[in-house]
């Protein structure tokens, strides 16, 4: 056993030193006959860095709903499909169904909804009237808005919750 290790040491030593001789020479004459890389004698100038002001962005035609001097408006600003006929009639080209809740506010214990369709939001109450089938809304609560149709029969719009 003891014969076998010393063979075994001698032979790994054989072979490690034959490793590091046979490229060394080819190499460093590789790297000898390689001309170093000169630089041009005018090379370009790099152009200063300018930096770019910073850009204010203002969203335009953004009204905030639930801004107090939104309660008695009678119409949102700026929209085209919304008619007053009588009472407040609010999104007289919309069905109702395309019309959503989303949010309430509370004034003096009487609750006004806000509803939004594709001309914006507007504030409404009870009495009111919406979409092309001039639903009339009867209640409003933290739960949304319920309405009766022409025909009589009443419907229920839920508020709609949004996940954050």
């Amino acid at each position: 056993m003891i014969h076998v290790k010393f063979w075994f040491c001698i032979g790994s030593c054989f072979l490690l030193g034959a490793c590091s001789v046979s490229g060394e020479e080819a190499a460093s004459q590789w790297v000898q006959s390689r001309t170093p890389l000169v630089a041009p004698a005018n090379s370009s100038v790099v152009p200063t860095l300018v930096d770019t002001p910073p850009a204010v962005y203002t969203a335009k035609h953004v009204v905030d709903p639930f801004a107090p001097g939104r309660i008695g408006q009678p119409l949102a600003p700026g929209s085209d499909i919304q008619a007053v006929i009588g009472e407040r009639w609010y999104f007289a080209d919309a069905p109702v169904d395309s019309l959503r809740i989303v949010g309430f506010l509370e004034v003096k214990g009487r609750y006004i909804g806000v509803v939004e369709g594709s001309a914006g939001s507007v504030n409404v109450k009870a009495g009111d009237r919406l979409g092309n089938q001039q639903a009339e809304i009867i209640d409003i609560s933290k739960q949304g808005i319920r309405l009766r149709q022409a025909d009589g029969s009443e419907s229920w719009l839920p508020i709609a919750r949004r996940s954050r």
